[in-house]
């Protein structure tokens, strides 16, 4: 397997500082058909690797909101006029595509991401290929799908973007390569449609973008080539999908709604979800137990294959030092093509970094989501021979060792838990597995008709998907310190003209999950949530439903005062 043969290898992980001097047929693989046979395989081997994760869940609550979004904008909703979403939407409509291909379940949602992740692996080949050997290329893929994509393959907006942002800078590759209309064409619509699937990475790629122009352009070594005629190519590639999006949205008399959408995280989003940078979101006092309790070698294993959660951020940074010691490296030398593919890709890289920062969320979680993004430019850290980093050189097989084997082990922890037998539940939306039981959906499912309304609160939308049940407010999650008063009200006032029958209710959500998860929320944001009060007031509880795992989710199951439990409601324990 061509994973495999990248692990056997591992060790050897550049053989020559500067072996780009290759021939033209291995800077441009596209051109050989041998190394276009390995980048399928590698496709292949990701996909399957990864095939233990097609049905298994771990209800991560955001995994929920797209595809939520997504049954809505099928049942003939529109976002932000219909429900409430602050980023823009090309995630849910790309979904509810599929769901329309392919039938609504999670394994048409996460299959998608496992072609998303061969694609992630076979173009992180190609790039790490133009500058470096075939092992090398290989080793990069094997560390991006063998220990970086397992850990956080959720269905979200995040691997949307950043698949559409790979794209852009592959595009833009191939346009230095060649500078065809298509590829400038090519780059502006894939830098477009990042921008309608997440906002704030659009805006980084449209960013990194303009800072590799100035970057390769005024210099020595001018590949880009540009012209009036390919100027308008890309602008109509920009063009093109912007229209479409605002022309649709115009036609369904959302747009004002959906501009201030946009802006709306600017003034609450950053505020509560505001995390130092790498942090991991584990509580300190787990970290504590992590690395000082029980024996030495058990203490050492655990920081070994938890590694890859404290490198991650480190990567981040050292490849905005590669980039910039490239940038100044390629001013100073003869002209030549050499520094482009890491120079291109550092600067595209370096605007996403910006715009995450922006978004003051760059936790180790988020810029685990943006690896595909700059694991390719790895090599290039270890292959700089200043005298000041002059060790990582000469210690590149014993760290290229270390890092194949602790990021596999990273991974395979994920996939070896989805492997394992597991509790199979067969929901509405398809049969899932889980590693713990779990009560809510079966309970939900023998109580609730499909399609009737169930109100979910605060945050856990993937049982609604699930249990194909409607949400009968405009929003689907209401996240303690960022939802608005206004916004509160609004899903009382829906509750209330609904006349609700059935809520879930999660007692336990502002103790145990805004500290570990959203650490900045303000205190009175906790002290105070009028849609619980509201529940409580007008809904009685009939059961106490244990969900996955029991230790950090359980819901009240709750009916509206008047009304009888079901006969299956047993006695509340907790």
């Amino acid at each position: 397997m061509v994973m495999l043969c990248a692990m056997n290898q591992g060790a050897v992980l550049v053989h020559e500082t500067r072996t780009m001097n290759l021939s033209a047929s291995s800077e441009v693989p596209e051109r050989n058909r041998v190394e276009l046979l390995i980048a399928l395989a590698v496709f292949a081997s990701a996909c399957l690797y990864l095939w233990p994760l097609r049905d298994f869940l771990s209800f991560n609550a955001d995994e929920g909101i797209t595809l939520v979004y997504a049954q809505r904008i099928l049942r003939g909703q529109v976002p932000y006029r219909d429900f409430f979403t602050f980023v823009t939407p090309g995630s849910p409509y790309l979904m509810a595509l599929w769901f329309k291909l392919f039938g609504a379940s999670l394994i048409v949602a996460r299959s998608i991401l496992l072609a998303y992740s061969g694609i992630f692996g076979a173009i992180t080949y190609l790039l790490t290929r133009r500058n470096y050997d075939r092992t090398t290329a290989l080793f990069t893929a094997a560390i991006l799908i063998l220990g970086c994509l397992p850990y956080r393959l959720l269905v979200n907006h995040n691997w949307d973007s950043t698949l559409s942002a790979l794209l852009t800078i592959y595009c833009a590759q191939r346009l230095l390569e060649t500078s065809i209309r298509f590829w400038w064409f090519s780059v502006s619509f894939a830098a477009a449609l990042t921008f309608i699937l997440e906002q704030s990475k659009g805006a980084g790629v449209l960013l990194g973008l303009a800072l590799a122009a100035v970057v390769l352009s005024v210099s020595p070594k001018n590949r880009l080539q540009a012209s009036v005629s390919k100027f308008c190519w890309a602008v109509a590639g920009f063009a093109i999908p912007m229209v479409i999006l605002f022309a649709y949205f115009a036609s369904q008399h959302a747009i004002g709604a959906m501009l201030e959408a946009w802006i709306w995280p600017v003034r609450h989003y950053s505020m509560v979800n505001r995390l130092t940078f790498g942090t991991v979101p584990i509580s300190a006092h787990d970290l504590h137990d992590m690395f000082t309790r029980g024996p030495l070698f058990q203490r050492t294993l655990i920081a070994f294959f938890s590694a890859p959660m404290f490198l991650i951020p480190v990567f981040t940074l050292l490849i905005l030092a590669s980039t910039t010691y490239l940038v100044v490296l390629r001013y100073k030398t003869v002209p030549s093509t050499t520094f482009d593919t890491p120079v291109l890709g550092g600067c595209v890289f370096f605007g996403v970094f910006l715009s995450t920062l922006a978004t003051c969320r760059a936790d180790m979680h988020h810029l685990l989501y943006l690896t595909p993004l700059f694991m390719y430019l790895m090599p290039s850290v270890f292959d700089i021979k200043h005298k000041s980093v002059r060790f990582l050189y000469r210690t590149r097989p014993i760290i290229a060792c270390l890092l194949l084997f602790s990021f596999t082990s990273f991974g395979l922890i994920t996939v070896f838990r989805a492997s394992a037998p597991s509790t199979q539940t067969e929901t509405r939306r398809g049969k899932t597995r889980y590693g713990y039981p779990d009560e809510v959906i079966r309970y939900v499912q023998d109580n609730v008709t499909e399609g009737q309304h169930l109100y979910v609160h605060p945050y856990q939308p993937l049982y609604s998907f699930l249990t194909g049940t409607t949400n009968p407010t405009r929003f689907d999650f209401l996240q303690p310190g960022m939802a608005t008063t206004d916004q509160y009200e609004s899903a009382i006032h829906d509750l209330a003209a609904d006349q609700t029958k059935v809520v879930l209710l999660d007692p336990n959500f502002a103790a145990d999950k805004i500290p570990v998860f959203w650490p900045a929320t303000p205190l009175k944001s906790i002290a105070s949530d009028p849609v619980t009060d509201y529940i409580l007031q007008h809904y009685r509880t009939c059961s106490f439903l244990n969900s996955n795992p029991p230790q950090v989710w359980s819901f009240y199951y709750m009916v509206r005062k008047g009304m009888d439990c079901p006969t299956s409601a047993r006695k509340m324990t907790k």
